[in-house]
């Protein structure tokens, strides 16, 4: 990517920006704060474990796969109200992420989106929301002691529960 590694601390991208960020463009660097308010590719802020806080301008509809995968450091992300996706594994082993706001846009959270966000209290769930990817919220064990050990003890659900799929995008009687 074109700015893979460098010492960036905090990037602004407004909707006066037309095209989209291709994948992996800022992979692995160094931003602290991050606004966005164009389209992104995969992986485009994938593995920046210094990045703490991400604001999301209204023209972003979807989060892409692997968006912030693995951002660590990652606390909270302010998400527009006409978003309606959130990909596989957009949020994957953001460990620090304490506070998401599902918008009642959303229809869609994708296979392990917020998988291993140990610091994640709470979620609700918009009545917009139509389908839950497998392992959505999964939480790894410790090795150790065999304990889960995330932070997720309240779900909400509105006036109606979403479709849970399986590994195979299928809906699911057993939901993980």
């Amino acid at each position: 990517g074109a700015f893979v590694g460098c010492p960036i601390k905090k990037l602004t991208i407004g909707s006066n920006v037309t095209t989209g960020l291709p994948s992996w463009s800022f992979n692995g660097g160094e931003l602290e704060e991050l606004d966005v308010n164009c389209p992104f590719g995969r992986s485009t802020f994938a593995q920046i474990t210094t990045l703490k806080k991400v604001t999301l301008g209204g023209s972003i509809t979807e989060i892409p796969e692997q968006a912030f995968h693995n951002c660590t450091e990652l606390q909270t992300v302010s998400i527009p109200s006409g978003l309606t996706k959130i990909g596989s594994q957009a949020f994957f082993g953001c460990s620090s992420l304490q506070n998401v706001t599902l918008p009642a846009s959303l229809t869609e959270i994708g296979y392990q989106a917020f998988r291993d966000c140990d610091a994640l209290t709470s979620i609700t769930f918009p009545d917009s929301l139509e389908k839950v990817g497998d392992q959505a919220f999964f939480i790894t064990t410790n090795g150790t002691n065999g304990k889960h050990t995330g932070s997720l003890t309240t779900v909400t659900f509105g006036t109606k529960v979403p479709t849970f799929l399986n590994a195979k995008g299928e809906p699911s009687n057993y939901p993980q």
